[in-house]
């Protein structure tokens, strides 16, 4: 490190950018820049559909590859042919690429959604707009450390946060206060759809019950449970009276 300094005057945030001047003896060289969508694919294997579709493309996508034996599977431990190795990282790079196209061909993206903070329209909104407002003045004039500008940039900055941070200590007060406008506006479709959005129905279900495991074991033990309870007392001649009627309507 042979300097380190802040910069006063590129102010973009509440901190002052750091800039620090290093020295390296090398540094890698960069290619190739590859987005990696692998993060954002809905990875779901549960299902057998999904499993086997995944696993056809894959091997419909692999099979596009050309291989060249002879330099990909070098069985030199100590090989220092530079093309083997742009060979292996080409061939590696094109066995993720396959993998990830088969994974949002088949599973889909998960787009990012934005977490709605209660409260933002009736306690936030107006401080961020004032702090945006103030914030791109400051910008205007040139981003000055002190004066007018600056004072009421970091002002309202200062409620806007102040503002976000009461908004989210609150957040179960004001969102229980929401459902009951809602339900005293008479907007019931508004209201439930708040109460499902708070308690929502993906809880998974346990794999065990007593001794029973699996969906179809824990099925199992139910059906027998119910069937005893239900069951308990055997009636011969209502059972053969009915079994006969349901015996002269399907004949």
């Amino acid at each position: 490190m042979d300097e380190c300094s802040i910069l006063y005057n590129s102010v973009s945030s509440d901190h002052f950018p750091l800039l620090v001047d290093l020295k390296v003896n090398g540094i890698p060289a960069l290619t190739q820049v590859r987005q990696d969508n692998a993060a954002r694919i809905k990875w779901d294997f549960g299902g057998r559909r999904k499993r086997e579709k995944y696993a056809r493309v894959v091997t419909e996508l692999l099979s596009g590859i050309a291989i060249d034996p002879v330099r990909v599977c070098c069985f030199q431990n100590t090989c220092l042919d530079r093309g083997h190795h742009d060979d292996i990282n080409v061939f590696h790079e094109a066995l993720i690429e396959c993998m990830v196209r088969a994974g949002y061909t088949v599973f889909g993206f998960c787009w990012k959604r934005w977490r709605q903070v209660p409260g933002w329209n009736e306690f936030v909104r107006e401080a961020h707009s004032a702090a945006r407002e103030s914030f791109l003045e400051w910008r205007a004039g040139g981003g000055p450390r002190w004066g007018p500008l600056a004072e009421r940039m970091r002002s309202t900055r200062a409620r806007f946060k102040l503002c976000l941070m009461w908004c989210k200590s609150h957040e179960h007060q004001l969102r229980a206060q929401s459902l009951a406008d809602k339900l005293a506006a008479g907007h019931s479709y508004n209201f439930w759809r708040g109460v499902r959005s708070m308690n929502p129905g993906s809880h998974t279900l346990p794999l065990r019950v007593n001794h029973a495991v699996g969906k179809e074991g824990i099925a199992s033990m139910w059906g027998d449970h119910f069937k005893g309870i239900l069951n308990c007392v055997r009636d011969d001649e209502s059972e053969n009276a009915l079994r006969g009627g349901m015996c002269g309507v399907w004949t």
